[in-house]
């Protein structure tokens, strides 16, 4: 199961966060109000951490230790979609649409994630334009590059 925390020490996992996938180029100012209100998730091994359909965007996650797998549950067995390790995201795509959570995940090995509640993930973007535009430039980055890797392997 998942254990909640509040993200004591920030600066222990502040370098692996201004390497990570969402927040790579902020500048330091916006690193400070990314790591100040998050939250630390700790997940045991197997444990749930988000799952298919989910209606709401809790926010977003990004590992900064261990592995998280993501996956599709189906009748004959899951499904293994992505192997996320130390400074890759989820939650970017609920948190973005608002729509349901396109599949499950589940941590691999103990994990923690950093997380930042959805609230404060649209307070921060809000109130920081030059933030926003560094984000959701490099989680739109992202999303590319998992599509151009679906189209060349399908």
């Amino acid at each position: 199961m998942i254990g909640a925390m509040t993200l004591a020490g920030p600066h222990r996992y502040r370098a692996i966060l201004a390497d990570s996938v969402p927040f790579r180029g902020l500048e330091p100012g916006a690193m400070d109000r990314v790591v100040g209100p998050a939250m630390l998730l700790e997940a045991a091994p197997g444990s749930p951490v988000l799952f298919e359909g989910e209606r709401s965007s809790p926010g977003l996650y990004v590992v900064v230790e261990g592995e998280v797998e993501v996956y599709q549950p189906r009748e004959d067995g899951d499904v293994r979609l992505n192997l996320l390790q130390r400074g890759d995201c989820f939650g970017e795509y609920s948190l973005i649409d608002g729509k349901p959570t396109s599949a499950s995940l589940r941590a691999v090995s103990a994990a923690r994630l950093y997380f930042l509640p959805s609230g404060l993930f649209q307070k921060l973007v809000i109130n920081d334009a030059q933030a926003a535009a560094t984000i959701y430039r490099n989680l739109l980055v992202q999303l590319i590059a998992r599509l151009r890797e679906m189209n060349t392997a399908g």
